[in-house]
């Protein structure tokens, strides 16, 4: 936010304080902070005057349009903020921003300003004069700063300034600060996979909310647990802290964070893959985030609906949530939503398996992330963008994105992006054959996976060393480590994961010559792919039952099924899939 100009009479009309917006008294404020214009006309020099006088302009005659964002409606506080800054009034500018708006949610302007989505506003507002402003007001308002680079994903940002608020807190002796820093600093680390430290973090955090008897604080707490619970998958633990958040800050009446708590409640339900509970709550989100006017908040529980209804195989139905939180974006541009929007629909069109489309999502997702100098989603755009060009067959450019992802989560230390990348660039050395390098990869995404106790990522591992074995032909190993991934699948995956582990075991007991077996994963895995609608699984599981058939020597049913499977093939563009159904029938032809 850009310092504006000095002459807001321009801009205004003289109308008394009662006509201006609603959302403060520019009187009132102006009685608080002593500032009126008799004091004024007494102070000698010009700048400071001029400066004093812009301070009663805009809080006096400032009239916005009625149709105005709301970001116009309260530029009067915030062009007074910056004149107070100017003449070095930081007792005074400090108050402006403690100053309740009113809204349902009735929060001071520097926390409404976060609710709204302003994040970028709220880091320019604070950052260049957070160093001048007294300590009792400086640990307040860098926890709100902190929090607007959390949100925009610049984690290392966010974590030196909890850091610092948590050291201003230890020194003035205020414990409340101090709580809200350290539940900062678990949010930092979970968002970096480091699980151990979050969960210490805000453990310490809770243990001071019950010592001061902060309701807030312990939901902050409780919520936070339950993030890392659930990033551990230990799914229960993760509603049951997020049911005690939100039976506390209903209790409390803290509207925002009720929000919070039933999106965060949603997420584990959906984790355990609970959809119906899952939905339930982020339609519960929604409602509440509209009837407070929470732009952010109602951006985010139609991302939810739409990642719920994704993993359902509901495409259309996530396809539109997905859009409508687009529409929340261009409205207060707020480039988290815009990212995680566009990012659920590259990934529906994956798996529609419409790549180029997918490509242009992602290729926009990874242009936000360098824009707003978010690391991590950077690496997850490129991660994708890998995959979509894997599935097309276009192996280097993959690979390009994949080790520029592994650089990236490596660097900054997301050990749980850092296994994913790891992952991606074996499967590709799996394709070109070098196995050895790819069981190395392997391993090492296995290994970190283990070390943070990551459930989802150890499927994912132990179903890629699977593959891996299968492809240097070590039946036997590769049916181990597969069994393994869907054991873990079945307690902790949507079904989608089922479906693509039961394919994996169907393609790998051809081989060993168990065909029943084959066949009972094969059509198991199918009606789930026909049940979701995903077409790149169906596609693949019915090449595996073509394959089944001609190793039962019954070509004509085995020819079928690879016939399904070459249109399906062609109509979502998988190459490597149209390649070998050819390559198959070439041979049964020349056979």
């Amino acid at each position: 936010m850009n310092k504006m100009s000095n002459q807001p009479e321009l801009e205004m009309k003289n109308k008394p304080t009662s006509e201006l917006d609603s959302l403060y008294s520019g009187e009132k404020i102006l009685a608080d902070i002593n500032i009126n214009s008799a004091t004024v006309k007494s102070i000698k020099q010009v700048s400071k005057k001029c400066n004093y006088r812009a301070i009663i302009n805009w809080l006096t005659k400032y009239n916005p349009n009625p149709e105005a964002s709301n970001l116009d409606k309260i530029r009067g506080l915030l062009e007074a903020f910056f004149h107070l800054c100017e003449v070095e009034e930081w007792e005074r500018s400090s108050k402006i921003l403690l100053t309740e708006i009113n809204t349902s949610t009735k929060e001071q302007l520097l926390k409404q300003l976060n609710t709204w989505g302003y994040y970028r506003e709220t880091i320019s507002l604070y950052s260049k004069k957070i160093n001048k402003i007294p300590p009792q007001y400086k640990v307040i308002f860098i926890n709100d700063l902190a929090f607007a680079y959390c949100e925009q994903g610049k984690y290392q940002d966010a974590k030196g300034y909890y850091k610092q608020q948590l050291k201003i807190a230890k020194k003035i002796g205020n414990k409340y600060q101090q709580a809200e820093a350290l539940g900062g600093l678990g949010l930092v680390y979970r968002s970096l996979g480091k699980y151990q430290q979050a969960i210490d973090y805000h453990q310490q955090q809770l243990k001071i909310a019950r010592e001061v008897s902060s309701l807030s604080l312990e939901a902050y707490a409780l919520g936070g647990l339950g993030l890392v619970y659930e990033a551990l998958a230990k799914y229960d633990q993760a509603i049951d802290c997020h049911q005690k958040q939100l039976q506390i800050v209903q209790k409390i009446n803290a509207p925002r964070e009720i929000v919070g708590a039933f999106a965060s409640l949603g997420i584990a339900y959906q984790a355990k893959g609970d959809f119906n509970e899952a939905i339930k709550c982020h339609n519960q989100s929604l409602d509440k985030a509209r009837s407070i006017g929470f732009r952010g908040g109602e951006g985010t529980a139609l991302n939810n609906l739409g990642n719920a209804y994704d993993s359902l195989g509901e495409y259309s139905s996530a396809y539109n949530y997905y859009q409508q939180a687009l529409e929340i974006y261009r409205q207060i541009k707020d480039p988290t939503i815009e990212e995680g929007s566009i990012t659920g629909v590259g990934n529906i069109y994956t798996i529609k398996g419409q790549y180029h489309k997918a490509i242009e999502c992602h290729q926009k997702s990874l242009s936000i992330s360098q824009k707003i100098a978010n690391p991590r989603g950077e690496a997850m755009a490129l991660a994708n963008l890998g995959n979509c060009y894997f599935s097309l067959g276009e192996d280097q450019l993959a690979m390009e994105n994949y080790e520029k992802s592994l650089k990236i989560t490596t660097k900054i230390g997301d050990r749980e992006g850092e296994a994913d990348a790891l992952g991606n660039i074996a499967m590709i050395h799996t394709i070109i054959e070098n196995y050895q390098e790819a069981l190395e990869y392997y391993h090492k995404q296995l290994k970190i996976t283990r070390d943070i106790s990551s459930k989802e990522g150890e499927k994912t591992a132990l179903s890629n060393l699977g593959l891996s074995y299968f492809y240097m032909k070590d039946y036997n190993k590769a049916i181990d480590y597969l069994e393994q991934s869907l054991k873990i699948s079945k307690k902790i995956s949507p079904i989608n994961g089922e479906g693509v582990a039961m394919s994996n075991l169907g393609m790998a007991y051809v081989e060993i010559g168990q065909y029943q077996k084959a066949k009972e994963y094969c059509f198991k895995a199918l009606d789930i792919a026909k049940d979701i609608g995903n077409r790149e699984l169906e596609c693949h599981v019915l090449g595996n039952l073509g394959n089944v058939y001609i190793a039962l020597h019954q070509y004509e049913v085995g020819a079928e099924y690879l016939e399904q499977c070459l249109v399906i093939a062609i109509e979502i563009g998988d190459k490597r899939a149209e390649d070998s159904v050819l390559n198959i029938k070439k041979t049964i032809t020349d056979n």
